[in-house]
């Protein structure tokens, strides 16, 4: 059932909650008791808290497993960088975060980018700062290459560029923030040695998140390069009234000639030798920790026995996301209706629904009340979903839905693809098959 639904079973589920937790370690304040008690690796680590003792020699204590599976090194965040009273200067006006809402839909997004381009058309014009920063992932002769890039342009001209590589314990994200960090900071320096300083700054990214967190100063992944950026900005700002910064999201890979050539910066920043802030970063670890939920779930779903029909009907390894085919019975835009046949194609699916040979093997009964089960079209043959499906001629006129998804009704074909699992479920609405025998009603 987990694999039709999508969800990790419990043993596999607890090990990820276990190594998200661990990740959360190094979210802790260096008071906290928790900090205190960790190995003596780390840095929060008291030898005048009490610390746990090991039960078993083999077996560590429970917050040294965990500890165990983060490292010393790994990206920490600050709970309060000011009193919970103050917050950072908002600058008004003076920095905008222009990024379409996530609740809009393709003509608020087409607004968006077209404001894009007339800003920044202007901003060439009038010799503002325009910085493109991207961020890069690949994976070269079986290692992970990660970097950050960024790319200056004032009046139509390269004024400067950089790079950064993260390291193999870094995602996309991470890139994306590092590179409007040190694009921030290498704008700061150019503006305090400019004898005309420009009138704006734009700092452009093709990555909603990044820009969305950039300037936040709260704990969230990415932090470190957040103190950055706003260092750098609030100097900026600070010491020159007249300037106005825009953090402006851009589509990639589009009409932005200046994000393609950060993006080409980003993936030769990548090559670099490394130069990570933090062993591992929060994005990495938490991906990680889901990529690997998902393999072990694999190789538990492989050396599990099924049935004959379920290695039929669920021929692939188990995913984190849901099959698109329940797409059709979620709303709003649900084609199908009714919980009814939603539920009569997982147990079509799973080999439990209601059919001769299934009740006669699963259902209880005794010696006097034996349950029949042939199927009604003769009463002697056995009422399989095989025969329902391809045979039965009490179907007969809905099985042209099946045969949509497959001419000659091959199994494998229906419970396969996705247009056999949309015949299907057309078959299963018309012809009212495996439905339980005391309900002749469609909820």
């Amino acid at each position: 059932m987990e694999h039709v639904a999508s969800i990790l079973p419990i043993p596999v589920a607890l090990q990820r909650l276990s190594e998200n937790a661990a990740v959360r370690l190094r979210r802790l304040p260096a008071h906290a008791q928790v900090a205190r008690r960790l190995p003596p690796a780390w840095d929060t680590h008291s030898s005048d808290a009490p610390h746990p003792v090991k039960i078993l020699p083999s077996k560590p204590p429970i917050i040294y497993h965990l500890a165990g599976m983060s490292q010393p090194d790994a990206e920490y965040t600050i709970p309060y960088l000011a009193a919970p009273w103050e917050s950072p200067h908002p600058w008004l006006h003076r920095l905008n975060i222009a990024i379409p809402d996530p609740q809009g839909g393709s003509e608020e997004r087409d607004r968006h980018i077209a404001e894009a381009k007339d800003r920044i058309a202007s901003a060439e014009e009038d010799g503002s700062l325009i910085c493109y920063g991207d961020g890069s992932k690949r994976i070269i002769s079986g290692s992970r290459r990660v970097g950050a890039g960024f790319l200056i342009i004032r009046s139509g001209r390269e004024v400067s560029r950089g790079k950064l590589s993260l390291g193999p314990r870094a995602d996309v994200f991470d890139a994306e923030m590092m590179a409007l960090a040190i694009s921030a900071k290498r704008a700061a320096y150019m503006v305090s040695q400019s004898r005309s300083p420009p009138p704006s700054i734009i700092f452009a990214s093709d990555n909603q998140a990044a820009v969305r967190s950039i300037s936040s100063l709260k704990p969230h992944a990415g932090q470190a390069a957040s103190i950055m950026f706003r260092r750098s900005i609030d100097q900026i700002l600070a010491n020159n009234p007249h300037i106005s910064i825009t953090v402006q999201w851009i589509p990639g890979h589009s009409d932005f000639h200046g994000n393609n050539r950060a993006d080409a910066i980003a993936k030769t920043a990548g090559l670099l030798t490394p130069t990570p802030i933090f062993n591992r970063t929060i994005t990495w670890a938490k991906s990680r920790s889901k990529h690997k939920a998902v393999r072990a779930w694999g190789r538990r779903w492989k050396s599990e026995r099924h049935s004959a029909h379920v290695n039929i009907t669920l021929p692939k390894p188990p995913t984190w996301k849901l099959h698109p085919i329940h797409d059709r019975f979620c709303a709003p835009l649900a084609e199908m209706r009714g919980r009814e046949l939603h539920s009569r194609l997982i147990q079509v699916i799973l080999g439990h629904c209601f059919s001769g040979a299934y009740n006669l093997k699963h259902r209880s009964y005794n010696e006097k009340n034996l349950p029949d089960p042939s199927c009604p079209c003769d009463h002697s043959t056995i009422q399989t979903i095989k025969h329902v499906l391809r045979d039965c001629p009490l179907h007969s006129n809905t099985r042209y839905h099946l045969r949509i998804g497959s001419p000659s009704i091959e199994m494998a074909t229906i419970f396969g693809t996705l247009k056999g699992l949309w015949s299907l479920i057309d078959f299963l609405k018309d012809s009212g098959a495996f439905r339980f025998p005391c309900d002749s009603s469609v909820y």
